[in-house]
């Protein structure tokens, strides 16, 4: 996931929801694989910066003059999460959403061409319970 827009003023909350891979015990990340597990706090160490993306679908053109620092994407709406699930969903697909608590919240913006809320927390933690 990357932010197509960025947010003059940063959007703050407590919760937000995530689309994990589910892989027997494990939540994987969509993009990257990573493992995660529940009931964890996970704190992102990176410094990088991204660019803010013009087009999700192009990333190759972005808006040099923004950026953000690296973190957890996630979604402020339960209903944007289900709708980026359903993009990978078929008959074989583990894509579960998760509620997730987030501290440090660096960036918020839309992405997927502005249709959907996005922020971006430097600590998540993933919520036991499926949403």
């Amino acid at each position: 996931m990357c932010l197509d827009t960025l947010d003059k003023e940063t959007r703050q909350t407590e919760y937000g929801y995530k689309v994990f891979i589910k892989e027997n015990e494990c939540l994987l990340s969509c993009y990257f694989t990573i493992p995660y597990k529940e009931n964890k706090w996970y704190k992102s160490e990176s410094e990088n910066k991204l660019f803010v993306s013009k087009f999700a679908r192009l990333p190759f053109i972005s808006d040099k003059n923004q950026y953000y620092t690296e973190g957890f994407h996630f979604f402020y709406d339960k209903r944007d999460a289900e709708y980026l699930a359903s993009h990978f969903n078929s008959s074989t697909s583990r894509h579960v959403v998760r509620k997730v608590k987030v501290r440090n919240i660096v960036a918020s913006g839309t992405e997927l061409i502005k249709c959907l809320n996005v922020g971006v927390a430097r600590e998540m933690f993933i919520c036991r319970e499926e949403v």
